[in-house]
């Protein structure tokens, strides 16, 4: 039980980065559904899809950056094709956004993976300039909802909604850094019950809702399923998730370093206010990172579908 609850609070801080990147940052500004107590429900099924998430990468021993994306193409895929049903929208351009462009590319690649790694290392710069180049996107991405939902949010509520959610994220952080120290192995019984729940729902809810996932969302899941199970049968036995921890948690000053996130944000946004640059950003992101999600996603189960079934092992990701 106790091992359950480390596990459990790995997941609750994992969900907390999720939301952030998958919803926080995606709306970008105040609105009902980002702030408390409205957040909550939100927050416990982003919670649920992390904990799934690890799973999927404890039990199909995810070593690799193409493991990695496919794990996160699933976790896509459940948030925006099981629990709700956005994915059909747009077919098949919305089998990409968000679920692969959004959720696998920036939630999972950036916002998990990306991040932690850039502040564990010894000097704060690597983190800091990430952070500069995510908050430039965080304020540009922004000024789309000028046009698309009027009408802008006001820069003292920009800045508020931005500097208070990324402070949550740090601490969301530092508990994962703490947490992740140790192995992530949910018992059999774990896995039934997620996979069990995430049948159950999408039988009783998905289906009714959107038929067309029957032809869509089985073949999409059982090939990223396939790949990742070969790739698992390649790699060498132990925790799927040490290969993504660097034996050290985050220096404090780096994660401090992270405000840089709504500091850059804050100052994009308000130089955009100031001179009423209606940049049309969404558009942008939306051309770029469709087809991109679509293409790393083919090359991530191209290379695991190539993989040999040989016992390996690596103390970082591969390429």
């Amino acid at each position: 039980m106790k091992a359950f609850g480390k596990r459990l609070a790995l997941a609750l801080a994992t969900g907390m980065i999720l939301l952030y990147f998958s919803e926080l940052a995606f709306w970008a500004r105040p609105i009902a559904g980002t702030l408390p107590p409205e957040i909550l429900p939100t927050y416990l099924v982003y919670s649920f899809s992390a904990y799934a998430f690890l799973t999927i990468l404890a039990v199909f021993r995810v070593w690799n950056s193409s493991g990695l994306f496919l794990a996160g193409a699933l976790f896509g895929w459940l948030t925006e094709g099981v629990i709700v049903q956005t994915m059909y929208d747009d077919f098949p351009l919305g089998l990409s956004f968000t679920g692969l462009a959004w959720h696998a590319s920036i939630s999972v690649m950036l916002g998990w993976y990306a991040i932690p790694k850039a502040v564990q290392q010894d000097r704060p710069w690597p983190a800091a300039r990430l952070a500069t180049l995510i908050g430039l996107g965080y304020g540009l991405w922004a000024i789309w909802w000028w046009t698309e939902a009027p009408p802008p949010t006001p820069l003292p509520a920009f800045g508020a909604y931005v500097f208070g959610s990324t402070a949550i994220l740090i601490l969301a952080y530092a508990a994962c850094g703490k947490l992740e120290m140790r192995p992530f192995s949910p018992s059999r019984l774990e896995q039934a019950v997620i996979a069990l729940l995430v049948f159950a729902y999408y039988v009783i809810v998905t289906v009714p809702a959107q038929p067309l996932s029957l032809l869509v969302l089985p073949p999409l899941v059982f090939l990223t399923l396939f790949a990742l199970r070969r790739n698992a049968q390649a790699e060498a036995a132990g925790d799927g998730m040490a290969a993504w921890r660097s034996g050290r948690r985050a220096p404090p000053a780096n994660l401090v370093t992270l405000l840089v996130i709504p500091m850059t944000a804050f100052a994009a946004y308000g130089a955009a206010l100031a001179f009423d640059a209606r940049l049309p950003t969404g558009w942008l992101v939306y051309g770029v990172t469709t087809p991109l999600g679509f293409i790393l996603w083919i090359r991530s189960l191209i290379r695991l579908l190539r993989v040999r079934r040989t016992p390996q092992s690596a103390s970082d990701p591969r390429a």
